[in-house]
């Protein structure tokens, strides 16, 4: 509707802005201000430099920050400068054969088949007969290679090693295989060549990785490694040095067995082909054991059977739950005990040695038949102390294992032996850590518990001597305790100094950006700096300095105590933030006495937002241990949104209904199981689905844009698209991927190798479809759909199962969100045309508090993304199923490529629907990004606090991911906005001024046609009498009798009062009156013309119910009558009525267009209007300046003035007595005592005496006889008017009693008569005058006797007549000098005055009238 604002004046401003998507009069938003386009551009640079740099800083910040948590957490405990620790005892074994079952569980390997047999009968039967058995318990992240590092070096490894592929050391470690003689290692290219590619003494080999093809069963892998390892010994027969070789002491075989790990990630653990591989397994472990016993026959050979991780249950590994943990220990031969009973004691004893007691300290499971056998549980960093002590090697120096004396078979004394050197090999660790510590910081804290450890040594010792060996082996198992303490102590020494540094670090980014965001997206710094001074520079720099001197003193500490380099980099990041805060801290003083002013209902408001934020993002904390949030938090938004939008839209409205069912919908997926189990028909029946969601799009896009409703999300113009056939083309390719998922599925199932054909393929339809969207129209629905459709084929191809149904059901949500979005901005369509808003430069509106709903909404489907897909455990979760129709072949960063591709497709839909509101609501993209980054930011500093050292090692897994995730979240999201920014940058939303170049259909698919067009013509035609008909002139009515639609009577004048709203029985006026013909409707001012066009329209609308072939079913469906859109309205001439549908329509197209036309020279008169108030305005300040300069002018005329007159009054000798001068009374000034009247009459009667004859011209003879100008000096002393005005004109009056002397301005000669010498002067006195002696001024001086008398009747003033000038000779009449100089004995002649300089302040800036933009704050 129109706006209308009102001047101080009364007059009211009409604004034809009509709402974005709402209104038949469709005009565009109006220009802002030219004057300050220049102002604006630079600012806008400004903005763009500083966030350039702010994005850079917030990327670099949370990349270094997310890797403190290696810095805290998994710092790598590798230390070197250590002796080994050989045990004091023979060798229980000659060599050692170690088997390792890559990704084989525990419960898989010991529990029965579904036959009832076992599927390890070989290992079953060592477990019974020859060994002893138990579980090894791993260590998150349960990979490949810290699984390995674990068993074969005995620590557990950081996760860092991770980021080199498993292929490479970061750091060089000590391990078993360094320790032996020499080593046998076949197997993986990825784990074999970690171990003895740098190890001299050793022999190895390592399949192709194209072996690793998952598509097929992997199997034959272990049979390649046994294959290998018998070749060997076979070979040995023919060649004497690796005979001479084979038969050493201290030897390692090692064979990586890979097939459970690739068949498990293929087929599931509860495959068929992954349960027969542990049958495989154990065939060939009772292979190696045959080969060994044939080949030495010594009985010197131990054997240990383990596996590095497990396999979950949707085939993927790396967390800490216990199917990835649990992994199988089986060991027998030289060294190991002989299988043990049943033991309450012994199973005690073991679980108080675990971490995780609550997961460890569990029963045997009945269905491995092995409840009569001892089970020995173990970490799996104990299994290398083991090995070491089997061969009489000592521990790898970096182990932090405990040796599992259980397992073997020693005596008292050779057991207290291999336990105290495994002791002093932790302790030698623990005192080289205190040693590096103490030599690079300048003051250190000691572990205590550890003073005296020498003494415990010595003790240990004695008691060995005096064979107390259970005492002994307390000792040593408490001194192992505490150096395992100690060396936990100086691993996490800097723990509270960093979690100090990244917490203030945190909390000063997110303060950072709250100022920016508050400085530069809203209209607080107009508000608070509109009477602030300008920012002192010299503070700022001072703060800055202040700050790079804390950084260099920071920074010189941690380089004396030769600090990691990242040290410095979290120490400089935090300082350098908190002097950017402080350096702002006017605007921060400025912000708290703006915030004091404020009323009671803001902080309610601001309170209000906080406390719902902090809600949000706290669940959404909670989500990430529990999913089922998020399907009470969708289940209670869909009714609370659809029942707002139903109580706010109008009446037969689909939106709240769609929003809720969209809502429910996608609640339904936080139910199911996180491990997504391979379903291909849900994949298909996904694809339908995405098609359906296309199809209808693309209906509503064409049949729907015609509607107000849909006005800003259709298409700008979709009959100039350059490719009109690409929708069907994306259909196509979405089909054509659902059907290569059924192809590819259907080859694996039948344990067909994958066609090379069908990887191109769908390698093609992947990345074709990728870039599809770029050719789409630019509408934000078009574009949107398009995106969704672009993404869709390979997010199938990637979706095993109901995540492909998920997209479908994120897609609707996300739906649901834009027009939840567009219809809040319809409803407030009236709050906003009544209330300013701030707009930037940019035709970006500033941001509000409410639109904090947009980044906490992001939020939420941000990562319901991500773990709507189940997908919460763990970043590290690895899916192979998900990769394997692009490539079967083992490659780890291809695959974690496609997978994180995978991941990333759901945050695409999000980040771009994201940025499409934006657009639609006119809220700056970046100014909503930097509040998703503070809320990412509220949740990453929470789940800092969260990670956990203690407790079970899958919790301390969880929390170290969780935390993992937000960050990187923070990182990425906006990586995802520069890549989403291809697709979205071209998105346009339909301005007002689109609006008005098409018809608009008056029927919207939402709404009732009846009550939303009446209200809005009635309510349209009722602004327009009472806003615009007040200002004829304004609106294009130049005199009163021009034609119009009203009465031939002039209009109103105009006042400044505001008339009355109309009554509603008083549009009839309007309504009622008869149409202008089609021949006189272009001579009509616009104003009058647009009114006759709304009611010629309303008519039409009324009569196409008549017309309509319908008319019987609208009869019933409005209860027997028409709706009337106007009261009264106007009829058409019958001769002019069209009598069909297609005619109204054609002639309400045409009424319509001539309305824009209308409503353009509207626009067009009230820019010139405004153009003409702003001019007026000018000329108004100038005038206020002119008349400001006039009084300032005749202010200093006046001081000019009276200076003049003092000056002169003070410059006039005093020929009054200087003795008198005490007694005189002070004066005042004239122009307090004497009226103009007596002034006026006084110079008429002494005209005569003060001026030359009228007569008398230059070249003539002095006047003679003539007296001395009076009135003198006696006279005026005697007259009436002196006495009244007390004359001593100059002097001002002093207090009775008090003396006033003055001193002379000229200081006159010592003499007692100045004037003594006045006779001498020719020419000065007549001949006949002589003055006495004595004479001075004041005194009566005789008058020469031949004067003539005066006439009879003379008094005082009359004129006299002097002797004709003939009478006495002429003079010439000599030139004077420029300026005489008087003989001495005269006073001087008067000095020209000197007036000293009045500054009149005329500065046009100081004048409050004379800048375009006070007046503007002022109208604002």
């Amino acid at each position: 509707m129109f706006q209308v604002e009102e001047l101080e004046n009364g007059e009211l401003i009409v604004d034809a802005q009509v709402m974005r998507t709402d209104g038949i009069l469709g005009v565009g938003k109006r220009d802002g201000k030219r004057s300050a386009i220049n102002t604006a551009r630079n600012k806008q640079k400004w903005l763009s430099r500083k966030e350039k740099w702010l994005v850079v800083l917030g990327v670099v910040l949370h990349a270094v920050y997310m890797l403190s948590i290696f810095d805290i957490y998994f710092k790598t405990p590798i230390v070197h400068g250590m002796d080994p620790v050989p045990p004091r005892f023979g060798a229980p074994a000659k060599r050692l054969v170690l088997l390792v079952a890559d990704g084989l569980r525990a419960d898989k390997f010991y529990e029965p088949d579904s036959e009832g047999g076992y599927r390890a009968p070989f290992l079953r039967s060592i477990i019974r007969k020859k060994g002893r058995w138990g579980v090894s318990h791993a260590r998150p992240p349960t990979e490949s290679r810290p699984g390995h590092v674990a068993i074969i070096a005995g620590f557990y490894e950081d996760p860092s090693a991770v980021t080199k592929g498993w292929k490479a050391n970061p750091v060089e470690f000590d391990s078993v295989f360094n320790q032996s003689r020499h080593t046998f290692s076949y197997g993986s290219p990825d784990i074999v060549p970690i171990f003895c590619g740098a190890l001299p003494h050793s022999t190895w080999n390592s399949y192709p990785h194209e072996f690793e093809d998952f598509a097929t069963d992997a199997s034959f892998l272990d049979e390649w490694s046994f294959d290998q390892f018998q070749n060997l010994l076979n070979r040995s027969n023919e060649d004497p040095k690796l005979k001479q070789l084979l038969e050493q002491d201290k030897l390692v075989v090692f064979l990586h067995l890979l097939g459970c790990d690739s068949n498990g990630h293929a087929h599931k653990p509860f495959s068929s082909i992954y349960l027969n591989n542990v049958k495989v397994v154990d065939k060939i472990a009772e292979k190696v054991y045959n080969l060994m016993q044939d080949y030495y026959k010594d009985n010197q050979t131990a054997y240990i059977f383990t596996a590095d991780h497990g396999m979950s249950d949707k085939g993927s590994h790396g967390d800490g739950h216990p199917t990835n943990t649990d992994t199988p220990l089986v060991a027998w031969g030289a060294g190991i005990g002989h299988p043990l009973p049943i033991s309450r004691t012994d199973h005690q004893e073991n679980t108080a040695r675990f971490i995780d007691d609550h997961l460890h300290d569990t029963e045997t499971p009945s269905e491995w038949g092995l409840s009569g056998m001892t089970r020995l549980d173990v970490n799996q960093a104990d299994i290398a102390p083991l090995m070491s002590t089997l061969l009489g090697l000592p521990c790898p120096v970096n182990s932090v294992g405990n040796l599992p004396l259980q397992y073997m078979n020693l005596n008292k004394e050779e057991e207290i032996e291999a336990v105290l050197a495994n002791t002093k090999q932790i302790l030698n660790q623990f005192l080289r850590k205190s040693q590096l510590k103490q030599s690079t910081s300048l003051y250190i804290k000691p572990f205590k518990p550890l003073a005296s450890y020498s003494s415990l040594l010595r003790q240990i010792e004695h008691l060995i001597s005096l064979k107390e060996y259970e005492t002994a082996m307390k000792l040593s198992e408490q001194l192992r305790s505490l150096a395992l303490q100690g060396l936990h102590y100086f691993q996490t020494y800097d723990w509270l100094m960093l979690m100090t540094v990244i917490t203030l670090g945190y909390v000063g980014w997110m303060i950072y950006v709250i100022l920016h965001v508050l400085q530069s997206y809203t209209s607080l710094p107009a508000n608070i700096f509109s009477k602030e001074q300008v920012p002192n520079q010299t503070s700022t720099v001072k703060v800055h300095l202040l700050g790079g001197l804390l950084m260099g003193v920071a920074c010189t500490l941690l380089l004396v105590e030769n600090s990691p380099p990242l040290y410095h980099a979290y120490v400089v990041m935090t300082l350098f933030l908190w002097t950017q805060i402080f350096s702002e801290y006017q605007f921060l003083k400025a912000l708290c006495r703006y915030l004091c002013g404020r009323v009671n209902d803001y902080y309610l408001k601001l309170i209000a937002t906080f406390v719902f934020s902090v809600i949000i993002l706290e669940l959404l904390v909670k989500s990430f241990t529990d999913r089922k949030l998020y399907t009470w938090c969708f289940l209670t938004t869909g009714v609370s949104v659809a029942f707002y939008l139903y109580r706010s839209l109008p009446m037969r409205s689909g939106v709240p209904i769609f929003v809720w069912m969209a809502c429910w919908f996608l609640s339904v997926f936080t139910l199911m199981p996180p491990q997504i189990p391979e379903n291909t028909l849900l994949v298909v029946a996904g694809a339908v689905m995405i098609i359906t969601i296309g199809v209808v799009l693309r209906y509503v896009e064409l049949h729907a844009k015609d509607n107000r409703y849909w006005l800003s999300l259709v298409a700008q113009d979709s009959r100039k698209l350059k490719f009109p056939l690409l929708f069907h083309l994306q259909i196509l390719l979405v089909g054509l991927a659902s059907l290569m998922v059924w192809l590819s599925t259907t080859h694996r199932t039948e344990k067909q190798e994958l066609l090379v054909l069908h990887q191109l393929v769908n390698w093609s339809i992947a990345g074709f479809s990728m870039i599809l969207p770029l050719f789409s129209s630019t509408g934000l629905l078009s574009r949107l759909t398009s995106i969704f459709l672009g993404v869709a084929p390979p997010f199938l191809l990637l979706s095993i199962g109901y995540e492909a149904v998920f997209y479908g059901a994120l897609s609707i949500a996300l739906i649901a969100w834009i027009l939840v979005e567009n219809a809040y901005l319809h409803i407030s369509k009236s709050r906003l045309s009544s209330t300013p808003v701030k707009s930037m430069e940019d035709d970006n509106r500033c941001l509000e508090l409410s639109d904090m709903r947009i980044p906490l909404t992001f939020m939420v489907f941000f990562n319901i993304a991500f773990f709507g897909t189940g997908n919460f455990a763990s970043i590290a979760s690895f899916e192979i199923s998900s990769v394997y129709r692009f490539i079967t072949i083992f490659s780890p960063f291809l695959m974690a490529a496609l997978l994180i591709f995978k991941l990333l497709i759901p945050f695409i839909l999000v980040i771009c629907t994201f940025s499409a509101i934006t657009k639609l609501v006119q809220v700056p993209l970046l100014g909503c990004y930097f509040l998703v980054i503070l809320c990412s930011d509220v949740m990453t500093i929470h789940f800092f606090f969260l990670v956990r050292n203690k407790g079970s090692w899958m919790e301390i897994g969880n929390s170290i991911s969780h935390f993992g995730i937000m960050s990187a979240q923070v990182v990425f999201v906006l990586m995802l906005f520069a890549v989403t920014n291809i697709f979205t940058k071209d998105i346009q939303v339909r301005s007002a001024q689109q609006f008005s170049q098409k018809p608009v259909k008056l029927i919207p698919p939402f709404s009732s046609t009846n009550e939303v067009f009446q209200s809005w013509s009635l309510k349209m035609l009722q602004n327009a009498q009472h806003q615009l008909l007040q200002s004829p002139a304004r609106l294009g009515l130049p005199t009163p009798g021009s034609p119009s639609l009203q009465n031939t009577a002039p209009p109103p004048k105009f006042s400044s009062q505001v008339s009355q709203p109309l009554q509603p029985n008083q549009p009839a006026n309007i309504l009622t009156t008869t149409t202008t013909s089609s021949t006189l409707l272009p001579l009509l001012p616009p104003l009058s013309r647009a009114q006759s066009l709304l009611i010629q329209m309303a008519s039409l609308a009324s009569r196409l119910f008549e017309v309509s072939p319908n008319r019987s079913h609208w009869l019933s469906a409005f209860r027997g009558s028409f709706p009337s859109f106007l009261p009264s309205a106007a009829p058409i001439p019958q001769d002019s009525c069209p009598s069909s549908s297609k005619e109204i329509l054609s002639v309400f197209t045409s009424l319509q267009t001539q309305l824009f036309e209308a409503v353009a020279e509207l626009q067009e008169i009230l820019d010139l209007q405004d153009e003409k108030q702003k001019v007026t305005r000018e000329i108004r300040s100038n005038d206020s300046a002119i008349l400001a300069f006039a009084n300032k002018l005749k202010g200093a005329e006046l001081v000019l003035d009276n200076l003049v007159d003092d000056y002169s009054d003070y410059r006039r000798p005093k020929w009054a007595n200087l003795e008198n001068d005490a007694e005189e009374s002070s004066v005042t000034t004239m122009a307090t005592q004497l009226k103009l009247s007596d002034i006026l009459s006084y110079a008429h009667r002494i005209s005569y005496t003060t001026f030359a004859p009228p007569e008398f011209g230059g070249g003539q003879a002095p006047l003679r006889g003539a007296l001395p100008p009076a009135p003198q000096d006696e006279q005026m002393r005697a007259s009436q008017l002196y006495n009244f005005a007390d004359l001593d004109v100059g002097l001002t009056k002093t207090d009775e009693g008090k003396e006033n002397i003055l001193e002379p301005l000229i200081e006159l000669p010592a003499e007692s008569n100045p004037l003594a010498n006045l006779s001498a002067v020719p020419g000065l006195v007549p001949p006949n005058i002589v003055v006495p002696s004595g004479w001075k001024p004041g005194m009566p001086v005789e008058l020469p006797t031949d004067l003539p008398l005066p006439p009879p009747g003379w008094k005082p003033g009359d004129p006299i007549a002097l002797p004709p000038a003939d009478s006495r000779p002429l003079q010439k009449v000599e030139e004077a000098p420029a300026r005489p100089v008087p003989p001495p004995g005269l006073p001087r002649m008067p000095e020209p005055i000197q007036v000293r300089h009045v500054q009149l302040d005329i500065d046009d800036d100081s004048s409050d009238y004379s800048s375009d933009e006070a007046s503007s704050d002022s109208e604002d």
